[in-house]
């Protein structure tokens, strides 16, 4: 950019802006908490009138790529809040915004670029292609300022743990992937490295070889993001590069006030968030459009399948790739629910078959399958705490000696039933060659889906692709009755 364009469409007097000049001992890895009280502040001295001081918070934050930031600097300009000699302020950070996701900064691009002469656009132009990303800076909890960018630039404050499954030796060979991903992080568009301060620990887990998946924990207090190791299993990093950041994104925008970021790869439908692939060569138009449409099917559900329904909260679009590094034979099976994710609170479902070669009503089956796997594991988990309450009133009995009472005994079959399902639900079940998972579980997910697609008119034989049928007597026996009744009703 022009020095005098570019100087142009800085924020306030040059004075100002040596106010806003880094601390020397400031630290440049912001962290999302300063982040988001500076943005907080700022917005509350916008609506008191402190111009000044709300712009030198805005600045530096709209300077490093922040998008809110950068939408509120182009309101500044476009209400006359800030001097603009070139009338290409509020167009100028208004477009950048809308490039950094901003879904308010789409409209404001719009709004302000559309009086502009032809002359003011080709500007406008040379100005956005030439602008320089600056490195934002925070000490004592807040922003501070906005540096120029290093060479190299500082790795991000990011730390790496791993999920207790993962052995010592598979560790040590993720540890170093994952310190190569935050050096190809920071390498990658300078205007993406202000949302790693959303990340304050990078949490990975083991994952089988295409499994894809990165996402938050539930709690509030801590800014972790869970990544398989298996994401690591592509032949190019760029995909969990360009998934980080996008995490990192969809985390800072959620935690901005009035902030909505235009996620390219999320829908929301029936309070359930749908998430599509990053991989270009997957084709999310049409996985969106099934799984609407297999969400539509479930409201006909009676209620008391509803709920294999209403446990889900989030979708994932994990269907092959060529991208990925193959081995093996990938798992075409329609979906599957990760209890390893799921231990927050938060149930995933992860749809592996390419959505081109299904139905809606697979889907739906196949979810109300799956649905079905997340309700006992949220009763095992619940069971889990039940039986640690009923031990300690069990000892409170024993001691007041009512060890042998009516209530006493009643706790102890409690006790039995659910410490049973619990351990067979985590454990499975002890062979002769140690243990195996409990075919019950599946079994009760098959009579339900058989329940599902009978309740929605569909035919007996849509089961017959279920690999489970021939291990459930109680499914097949199902299947039989269902017959029956449509050969009974088709010769009435």
């Amino acid at each position: 950019m022009k020095p005098s364009l570019y100087k142009s469409l800085t924020v306030l007097s040059v004075g100002a802006l040596a106010m806003m000049a880094p601390v020397r001992d400031a630290a440049a890895n912001c962290k999302l908490d300063a982040i988001l009280t500076s943005y907080k502040s700022a917005l509350a001295d916008l609506k008191s009138g402190q111009v000044e001081s709300a712009m030198r918070t805005l600045a530096p934050m709209a300077e490093a790529g922040l998008g809110p930031a950068q939408r509120e600097l182009a309101k500044a300009y476009a209400g006359g809040l800030v001097k603009d000699d070139t009338g290409l302020g509020a167009a100028f950070w208004a477009e950048l915004a809308f490039r950094a996701g901003d879904k308010e900064g789409r409209r404001l691009s719009r709004k302000y670029r559309a009086p502009l002469s032809d002359d003011a656009r080709v500007k406008l132009t040379d100005a956005l292609s030439t602008w320089p990303v600056k490195m934002l800076r925070c000490a004592g909890g807040r922003v501070t300022g906005a540096a120029e960018q290093t060479s190299p630039r500082p790795v991000p404050d990011i730390r790496i743990t791993f999920d207790k499954r993962i052995n010592e030796q598979d560790q040590d060979e993720l540890k170093q992937r994952a310190d190569t991903l935050l050096t190809q992080l920071v390498a990658a568009d300078p205007t993406d490295i202000v949302y790693l301060s959303a990340i304050d620990v990078l949490e990975i887990y083991k994952g089988s070889r295409y499994h894809r998946y990165a996402g938050w924990r539930a709690e509030n207090d801590r800014n972790v993001l869970r990544m398989a190791g298996s994401n690591f299993e592509d032949k190019s990093p760029k995909f969990v590069v360009q998934t980080v950041i996008l995490e990192a994104k969809r985390r800072m925008y959620a935690k901005l006030p009035s902030s909505s970021f235009a996620d390219p790869y999320v829908r929301e439908y029936a309070g359930k968030l749908i998430y599509g692939s990053v991989y270009p060569d997957v084709r999310n138009g049409k996985f969106f459009s099934v799984i609407r449409h297999a969400f539509d099917m479930a409201k006909r559900l009676p209620k008391e399948l509803q709920q294999y329904i209403d446990v889900i909260d989030e979708v994932h679009y994990n269907t092959s790739s060529k991208h990925f590094i193959r081995a093996g034979t990938i798992d075409s099976s329609g979906a599957y629910y990760y209890k390893l994710l799921s231990d927050d609170g938060k149930r995933l479902m992860f749809v592996r078959r390419d959505v081109r070669y299904s139905s809606a009503l697979f889907f739906l089956r196949t979810f109300v399958h799956e649905g079905t796997h997340a309700v006992q594991d949220k009763r095992a988990q619940e069971y889990v705490k039940d039986v640690n309450r009923i031990k300690r009133a069990q000892i409170k009995l024993e001691r007041s000696g009512q060890g042998n009472s009516a209530k006493a005994k009643a706790l102890e079959k409690e006790f039995n039933e659910k410490f049973d399902y619990a351990k067979r639900w985590f454990q499975g079940i002890k062979t002769a060659t140690g243990r195996i998972q409990d075919i019950s579980f599946e079994c009760e997910a098959t009579r339900n889906e058989i329940l599902a697609v009978k309740a929605l008119d569909g035919p007996p034989d849509v089961m017959q692709s279920s690999g489970y049928l021939k291990l459930c007597p109680k499914a097949q026996q199902m299947i039989l009755e269902w017959e029956r009744e449509r050969r009974r009703a088709n010769r009435r």
